[in-house]
C-alpha cells in the first residue's frame, strides 16, 4: 500500500491546481473540445463566443451585460442605485458598487460571528473565509443568511410584543446588523406594524435603517443610538405621528430634508454634534438567539423566496 507525503495508508496526497481564465487555456486543452463537437456545433460555440466577446467591450452593447448584475446588486441592497454614476459606464458603476457591498456584507458577517453564536443552518456565515473574495452568486447567498440570521432574531421579539399586546418593539443590543425589508411585508405582522408606537433598534451594528420604517405610521418614538448608521432613510421624516428620534453616537454626517424640517435646525445640529463622541460601548456578553437549534414556520416563510432563489442561483 502506498503511503502519502504524511505517511497516510492508502491516501493520495491531492495538490490544488491554479485557476485559470479562459484567454489563458492551452490550444490542446480547445483541441480536445472540438473533438467532441461536430461542425454545426463549433460554429454555433463561435458566434455566442463572439457574441459575448463583443458584448463585454463593446460601449454600445455593455447595457445587455452589465445592467442585469446591477439590478442584482440593488435587489441585495435598495441604497445602491440601478442606474450609471455620473462620469462612469454601467461596468465601473457594477464593479465599484460590488466591492463596496462585498465589504459591507463581510464586516456585517464578522460582527456576528463576534457577538453572536453561529449555528450550521447558516454555513457561510459560520465557516465562510472572509478573507476570500465573493463571486456574486457567493455574494446573493451570504446576503440572504444575513437577512435570514437577523430577522430570527427580530421575530422572536415581535412575536412576544403580539403576545402580549404591545405596541413597542425593544430589539436594543442583539448584535443585529440588518432589520429585513421583508419583515415589513409579512401578512401576519401587517397589524402590528399599523398600530407600533415605540421601536428601540439601540446599542446594536447596524448601519442603516430599513425604508419600511417609513410605512408605521404610528410611530411616535424611534431610538437608534450607538450604532453605525452612516444614514437615514428620508421617509421617517414623513411620518406624522413620530414626536421622539434619538439617533445620537452613530457615524451620521448629515440627515435628510424631511428629518430637517420636522425635528428643527437646533436639533439637526445637536445630533450631528453627537455622532460618535465617545468610545463605541461593548456590547453584552456573547448573544446566544433562543432560537439556536430551531427555526420557526414563520420566519422561513419571511425568507423563502429571497433564499430560495439565491440557493438557485449559487448552483447555477
Amino acid at each position: 500500500m502506498k503511503r502519502g507525503a504524511r505517511g497516510d495508508i492508502g491516501k493520495k496526497r491531492i495538490v490544488k491546481k491554479p485557476r485559470v481564465g479562459v484567454r489563458e487555456l492551452p490550444p490542446e486543452l480547445w483541441v480536445e473540445i472540438a473533438k467532441y463537437l461536430d461542425v454545426k456545433e463549433l460554429a454555433s460555440l463561435q458566434r455566442t463566443s463572439q457574441l459575448i466577446n463583443s458584448s463585454l467591450i463593446s460601449p454600445e452593447s455593455e447595457h445587455f451585460v452589465w445592467q442585469p448584475l446591477l439590478e442584482r446588486l440593488h435587489t441585495m441592497d435598495a441604497r445602491i442605485d440601478a442606474t450609471v454614476l455620473r462620469g462612469r459606464t454601467l461596468r465601473e458603476t457594477f464593479i465599484q458598487n460590488f466591492i463596496e457591498l462585498q465589504e459591507r456584507c463581510k464586516v456585517e458577517a464578522s460582527s456576528l460571528r463576534y457577538y453572536c453564536q453561529i449555528t450550521e443552518q447558516f454555513p457561510l456565515l459560520q465557516a465562510f473565509n472572509l478573507e476570500k473574495s465573493l463571486s456574486l452568486n457567493e455574494l446573493e447567498a451570504l446576503n440572504a443568511e444575513l437577512d435570514a440570521f437577523n430577522a430570527l432574531n427580530i421575530v422572536l421579539r415581535i412575536e412576544e410584543a403580539i403576545a402580549e399586546q404591545r405596541t413597542e418593539l425593544v430589539i436594543g443590543n442583539l448584535g443585529l446588523t440588518r432589520i429585513p425589508e421583508a419583515l415589513f411585508a409579512v401578512p401576519e405582522y401587517q397589524d402590528f406594524w399599523q398600530k407600533l408606537k415605540r421601536l428601540d433598534c439601540s446599542f446594536n451594528s447596524l448601519t442603516c435603517l430599513p425604508e419600511g420604517i417609513g410605512g408605521l405610521l404610528a410611530l411616535e418614538s424611534l431610538h437608534c443610538r450607538y450604532n453605525k448608521l452612516q444614514s437615514l432613510p428620508e421617509s421617517i421624516g414623513r411620518l406624522q405621528a413620530l414626536r421622539k428620534l434619538a439617533c445620537s453616537r452613530n457615524r451620521l454626517q448629515s440627515l435628510p430634508e424631511s428629518i430637517k424640517k420636522k425635528f428643527g435646525e437646533a436639533w439637526v445640529k445637536d445630533t450631528l454634534a453627537a455622532q460618535q463622541k465617545t468610545a463605541e460601548p461593548e456590547q453584552s456578553a456573547t448573544y446566544i438567539p433562543a432560537f439556536a437549534q430551531q427555526s420557526t414556520q414563520l420566519v422561513s416563510e419571511v425568507v423563502q423566496t429571497n433564499a430560495a432563489q439565491h440557493s438557485k442561483l449559487l448552483k447555477r
